[in-house]
């Protein structure tokens, strides 16, 4: 959307999968937020372009508990001026799948998330049996009109990216 080649972004990484001495017993959502900063070649293939920002993304691991604040100042970008303005986030399942999966008195009541980033455009991806988006944002970064239609293109991407492995991401 931001006809930019050089993008970057916030992403969430969890931290209970890492080897951290007593993770077990630790209280909290232990997670982290990095800027993640890809470049756009439009004559790229999508599989290889997804495959480059997988790579990137996991070549941050080591780093996934350094804080935020530590980032921005090893950064070359000043100093109150924030690294990103959007943010990706991507769950394995909604909070109320997670809760209900528990049975007993769980399993009839619907529990939900409402939560706020301090981040302009925040998209958040629930995995499970289906893909869920949704696209949280402040009214003065996105009108609503265009957020929904953000949403529908996303979405028409997702659907489309089974049958355009090959093609490049600038056709799509």
């Amino acid at each position: 959307y931001s006809h930019e080649h050089d993008v970057m972004f916030g992403v969430t990484r969890a931290g209970r999968h890492l080897p951290v001495p007593g993770v077990e017993r630790m209280l909290g959502l232990l997670i982290n937020t990095l800027p993640l900063r890809v470049a756009i070649d439009r004559a790229q293939p999508l599989e290889a372009f997804l495959a480059d920002v997988r790579r990137a993304w996991r070549a941050q691991r080591p780093w996934a508990h350094t804080p935020l604040t530590r980032v921005q100042a090893a950064s070359a970008v000043p100093a109150g001026q924030p690294l990103f303005d959007t943010l990706v986030v991507y769950e394995h399942r909604a909070i109320d799948e997670v809760m209900r999966s528990r049975g007993g008195a769980w399993a009839s009541r619907r529990v939900a998330y409402h939560g706020q980033t301090n981040i302009g455009v925040t998209l958040t991806a629930y995995g499970g049996e289906r893909l869920s988006l949704h696209l949280g944002f402040y009214h003065d970064r996105l009108e609503p009109g265009v957020a929904a239609r953000m949403l529908a293109g996303l979405r028409t991407l997702l659907l489309a990216m089974p049958l355009a492995a090959a093609l490049p991401i600038g056709r799509l």
